[in-house]
Parts: structure tokens; C-alpha cells; sequence
């Protein structure tokens, strides 16, 4: 009995290493600052919509000579039609 429980938590863990391997390049980047964790990632804000997205994620768009970003395509083209 002893044996075949030692047997699963071997495999739960292997499985649980392994599924921290294959998704390695989904997970965002961690800095340490006086022991808090924080994400290194800037947060910029939809001029349209008015939400904040992380910068990596955003949709960047060059109108009116500047640089914007965008949660969405929408939102994009919404704010280049009102410019």
C-alpha cells in the first residue's frame, strides 16, 4: 500500500516538473525589489477604451505621428477615425 502511494507522488511530481518545463516561454519575467515580486512589464493606457494592458501585449499603432497602443484592433481603428 506504502509502495504504491510513494509510486503516485513520484509520478504527480514528475508530472508537475514537467508541465513547468513545457510552458516556459508563457510565463512573464520576475524581479526582485526588497523581497516583493514584480512583473517587468510597463502597464500603458488605451487612449480610446481608457484601460491599462501591459505594454507586450498591446497593439502599437503610429498615428498623427505618435505612438499609441491599443487592448484592441477596434480600439485602434476607432481612435484613428476620431483623429
Amino acid at each position: 500500500m506504502i509502495r504504491n502511494l510513494i509510486f503516485i507522488f513520484l509520478i504527480l511530481a514528475l508530472y508537475q516538473m514537467w508541465k513547468g518545463f513545457t510552458r516556459g516561454s508563457k510565463t512573464k519575467h520576475f524581479s526582485q525589489n526588497n523581497g516583493l515580486r514584480q512583473i517587468d512589464d510597463e502597464m500603458v493606457k488605451d487612449p480610446h477604451c481608457q484601460v491599462y494592458i501591459p505594454k507586450s501585449s498591446a497593439i502599437k499603432r503610429h498615428i498623427a505621428g505618435q505612438e499609441h497602443y491599443f487592448c484592441s484592433p477596434t480600439c485602434a481603428e476607432k481612435f484613428k477615425e476620431q483623429a
